[in-house]
């Protein structure tokens, strides 16, 4: 960020770090960042990741428009796909299908 003289970096998309931990994505974290998409990767098996303030601060500081892609449907990640919630922080899902072992991201 020094190099461009910006207070926030440009990504197309960011990998969440240790598959949604709320201790390894701090606000400060998104704040930092000019991102759209966030790419959440984990079933949620052994830690119930991702952790639902990770999310929380995905969306609330991710930037209006937001869009997570989560790689499995699971209990995790099933109760941010309420319309009410996307209407009024502006966010938006995707999801893996079961039957598809791909998800397609546009960038």
């Amino acid at each position: 960020m020094q190099e461009t003289g910006s207070r926030t970096l440009r990504l197309d998309a960011l990998k969440i770090p240790h598959h949604g931990s709320k201790h390894n994505n701090p606000v400060s974290l998104f704040k930092k960042l000019n991102c759209r998409r966030y790419l959440v990767s984990t079933n949620g098996k052994r830690f119930e990741h991702p952790h639902v303030e990770a999310i929380a601060r995905i969306v609330k500081y991710g930037g209006p428009g937001a869009q997570i892609y989560f790689n499995y449907l699971s209990p995790f990640t099933k109760l941010w796909d309420v319309r009410a919630a996307k209407d009024k922080f502006r966010y938006q899902l995707a999801f893996r299908r079961d039957s598809d072992p791909t998800l397609d991201i546009e960038l």
